[in-house]
C-alpha cells in the first residue's frame, strides 16, 4: 500500500490485527514499532488502537475484538 494513500494508517493498523491473529507476533510487534517510529503516525484513536493490540499479544490473544470504548 502506497504510504500517500488516505487510508494508509487504517491499513497498517488491520495488517496488526491479522498478524495477531495469524499469532504472528514478533511481525506485529514489528509492525507496532515502525509505526511508533513513523513521525507522520499520530492521532489518540491509532494510539489507542496500537496499545489495545499491544496488550492483546503480550496475552497471546489471538481473538477477535472490538475495540473497548
Amino acid at each position: 500500500i502506497n504510504a500517500r494513500n488516505e487510508n494508509y494508517y487504517v491499513y497498517k493498523l488491520i495488517k496488526i490485527d491479522f498478524l495477531r491473529r495469524l499469532k504472528l507476533f514478533e511481525e506485529s510487534t514489528g509492525l507496532i514499532e515502525s509505526l511508533k517510529n513513523d513521525s507522520n503516525f499520530s492521532g489518540a484513536a491509532f494510539k489507542k488502537a496500537v496499545n489495545y493490540q499491544l496488550e492483546l499479544i503480550n496475552k497471546k490473544d489471538i481473538n477477535e475484538h472490538k475495540m473497548p470504548g
